[in-house]
């Protein structure tokens, strides 16, 4: 049996507690180990502008790439024609009268750009000769170039030159005619039956536009008159 003696024993304590002192040493004197370097995230990863291009240079403008509105497409304005050219007028407006001085006909679509006061009469009856006379003061305040007056005989049996004498008796100075059974019949499909009573004074207005008032009744003076056709 071999024995190990005191002294090499000694030696081989002494030699770890040297080499840890060493080293305990070498980091109080500030000697630190280095990481190995790493590489800038700018230095690792291209810049965006450089490995991508720009949407401008890889894809074409809209304005390039798609027609604009007003070329691809027609104008409302020339692709579909205006109301009033599309639209055909009521018969009852386009019906053909006579004037019962002249003999001349004429429809009540015949006066565009101005504005048409229609009064449905009869010569038997009291209430339409006073409406009438409003009617007459009323034409003599307001201007012959911008509002017509008419009125409507529903004696469909009267022959126009008693309308014509009827009217020239009381001084009305606009024009008459006699209205046939059919032109009647159009008249209450339009208004209904109130518009061939003439006690009830039945009249409408016809405006330079094209549009038509409701059917309206009642005595209405001629300075009511001329409010209601100058508007």
């Amino acid at each position: 049996m071999a024995y190990v003696s005191r002294p090499n024993l000694s030696r081989l304590i002494l030699l770890p507690l040297a080499i840890g002192a060493i080293l305990v040493l070498a980091a109080c004197a500030g000697v630190q180990p280095q990481a190995a370097p790493t590489a800038k995230p700018t230095e690792a990863l291209p810049k965006p502008t450089e490995a991508m291009p720009k949407p401008t240079e890889a894809m074409a403008k809209p304005t390039e790439a798609m027609p604009k509105p007003t070329e691809a497409m027609a104008k409302p304005t020339e692709a579909m024609p205006k109301p009033t050219e599309a639209m055909a007028k009521p018969a009852w407006q386009t019906t053909k009268l006579t004037d019962a001085r002249t003999g001349k006909t004429f429809t009540l679509a015949d006066f565009p750009g101005k504005t048409v006061f229609v009064e449905n009469m009869a010569t038997w009856c009291a209430n339409c000769a006073q409406q009438l006379r409003y009617v007459k003061d009323a034409q003599a305040k307001l201007d012959p170039n911008k509002v017509v007056f008419i009125a409507l005989s529903v004696e469909s049996d009267l022959k126009p030159a008693d309308v014509a004498s009827y009217a020239d008796k009381a001084g009305f100075n606009f024009q008459f005619a006699v209205l046939n059974a059919e032109q009647l019949k159009l008249m209450v499909d339009a208004f209904g039956f109130t518009a061939i009573n003439p006690p009830s004074t039945p009249h409408f207005v016809i405006k330079p536009d094209g549009m038509v008032s409701k059917l309206l009744t009642g005595f209405v003076d001629a300075n009511a008159l001329v409010k209601l056709l100058s508007q």
